[in-house]
């Protein structure tokens, strides 16, 4: 275990091996490194399972693989922070460092908090949830594209019970010829009413004349009956003749009145079935999102809902945060802490060490570049005196072919000379006209001199070889 803290610490264990009371405080530093990857490991499962509900197995992975990074992380941060020859540069050296462990612990801490809370946060996610709920409620009913539905659907069974029930006969009675004729059958139904008693009340002597039985009065009476009787059969012949017209009229009325509300229920059917579609989508989407609407930020927004109503909740919330954090914190701090101290033997042997390394790496650097230079200095030379040999051999060249060029002109003029004394003996005067072309023939081969305008193609070779001497 001993052991393992110390890799956990980046502990040199040759160096340690030379400082053997040092090794309890390495173990120490390991110690704090691996609970502080512990946490992490448990922070993140947390994490995992609050904000993804993720399955326990896969929490736990998910936890053990950052808590492998934390603790890395760390075990960079107190290796990577070496003792500095003064105090403010042991703190300039920590700074960076310790703000990056800050922030690592705030990040660690967050879930630890909010699972300790866990009660709650849970009971104020559910008031959040109905909050959210009711106030989706309010803005989709007052939405235009929905908040006409019920007016919709009460239309719609207007619709259906007039295509049901139909309106003939209450369009009958409300034409206002038929309520004419019903009216005046009425009133004299009501006088032939009257008409009747009158007649049997003479008849009866109880009224009229006072006199029992037929006579004068009464058949007067009867007259006045029978004509309000006539008067009743023709009334109601014409209201049932009228009431024929009109529920004519009427049905052909109602069967036009039928089928425009026919289209217009359908139309209106298919309305609002896709408008309650849409609506009950969005229901669906809003109550899946709040029913999952309970991760990290919703939870931090619950505990600062509850902060705010309870001041210990928040001191308490408060006093935990910094815990965990401060516990992230703890490697890079303790490592601040031992370097504001007196060095070990430990720190001291690994400070001679690196010293040894550094000066070691240096030697070895310097022979290096020693035995590049030596090199080079090798090569230069050897191209120098390839150079100086091929400058050489040039030279030397160039002297064979001046050599040779001058045993040639020599020769040459050995040839001429016997050539021209022996044109002496045999003719003078070809002698002295030869002589004259040749010192014309040079003149005309100096640089700058034009072309002899006698100059020809048979000039000979004797001719040219002067010129050119």
């Amino acid at each position: 275990m001993k052991k393992f803290l110390l890799t956990v610490a980046g502990t040199n264990m040759a160096i340690l091996a030379r400082a053997p009371r040092d090794e309890a405080k390495q173990a120490s530093l390991g110690g704090v490194v691996l609970m502080t990857a512990g946490l992490a490991a448990l922070s993140s499962a947390f994490a995992m399972h609050m904000a993804l509900h993720a399955s326990l197995p896969v929490s736990i992975a998910v936890g053990l693989l950052w808590g492998v990074a934390i603790g890395n992380l760390d075990r960079w941060l107190i290796t990577a922070t070496p003792r500095q020859s003064t105090v403010m540069q042991n703190i300039r050296m920590a700074a960076p460092r310790l703000l990056l462990a800050l922030v690592i612990g705030m990040v660690v801490s967050t879930p630890l908090t909010l699972q300790i809370f866990d009660k709650e946060i849970e009971a104020e996610l559910t008031v959040m949830k109905l909050e959210e709920q009711a106030a989706f409620e309010e803005r989709i009913n007052t939405d235009p594209r929905y908040r006409d539905i019920p007016k919709q659907r009460a239309r719609i069974a207007e619709l259906k019970q007039f295509i049901a029930q139909g309106g003939a006969a209450d369009a009958v009675l409300s034409h206002p010829e038929v309520k004419e004729i019903s009216q005046e059958l009425s009133s004299v139904e009501k006088a032939l009413t009257r008409a009747e008693q009158a007649v049997i009340c003479e008849r009866e002597g109880t009224c009229g004349s006072g006199r029992m039985g037929a006579g004068p009065a009464s058949a007067e009476k009867e007259t006045v009956r029978d004509r309000l009787l006539d008067q009743r059969e023709q009334l109601r012949a014409a209201l049932e003749a009228k009431k024929a017209e009109v529920r004519s009229s009427a049905d052909a009325s109602l069967q036009k009145a039928r089928l425009n509300a026919q289209t217009e229920l359908e139309s209106l059917t298919a309305t609002v079935q896709r408008s309650q579609a849409a609506r009950d989508s969005e229901s669906a989407n809003n109550a899946a999102a709040v029913n999952d609407g309970d991760g990290l930020l919703a939870r931090l927004k619950a505990l600062h809902r509850i902060g705010e109503d309870d001041t210990t909740l928040l001191l308490a919330h408060l006093a935990l945060f910094l815990f965990f954090t401060s516990i992230e914190c703890l490697p890079i701090l303790v490592k601040l802490m031992l370097a504001l101290g007196k060095p070990s033997l430990y720190e001291q042997l690994m400070a001679m060490a690196d010293e040894e390394q550094y000066e070691r790496a240096r030697l070895e650097a310097h022979a290096a570049q020693r035995t590049r230079e030596m090199e080079t200095e090798t090569a230069l030379d050897s191209l120098e005196s390839r150079l100086r040999s091929q400058a050489e051999a040039e030279t030397e060249a160039a002297r064979m072919i001046s050599e040779a060029q001058r045993d040639l002109a020599e020769q040459a003029i050995a040839d001429w000379k016997a050539r021209q004394r022996k044109l002496i003996e045999e003719d003078l005067e070809a002698f002295v006209w030869t002589s004259q072309r040749d010192l014309q023939s040079m003149d005309d081969h100096r640089p700058g001199s034009a072309a002899p305008a006698h100059a020809t193609a048979d000039t000979t070779v004797d001719d040219r070889f002067a010129a050119s001497v």
